[in-house]
């Protein structure tokens, strides 16, 4: 997962050796934060049927809360978002 958002601007909050590989938290890219990270959330939602949750108290709008637990533990879902992420993000 973090592999595959880095090419979009997204860093991992936490260094490797302290991350959970259930729910990721990473830092948004400006280009997230410009359009609105909680828009860019609705749009996953609404239009690809992935539900990616925002910071809380003082990493809110800041970071995201990813989870791959269960039957999204898996790297299709990865690939989903990504590709879903490719086409919600704005240009540039």
């Amino acid at each position: 997962l973090v592999d595959g958002l880095a090419p979009l601007g997204f860093e991992p909050l936490v260094d490797a050796s302290v991350r959970l590989p259930m729910l990721t938290s990473v830092r948004l890219p400006d280009a997230v934060v410009q359009a609105g990270e909680a828009q860019v959330r609705r749009a996953l939602l609404e239009r690809h049927s992935i539900e990616v949750g925002g910071g809380l108290g003082k990493l809110a709008g800041a970071i995201w809360r990813i989870g791959l637990m269960g039957e999204n533990a898996r790297l299709s879902s990865v690939d989903r978002l990504v590709s879903a992420l490719q086409k919600e993000l704005p240009a540039g």
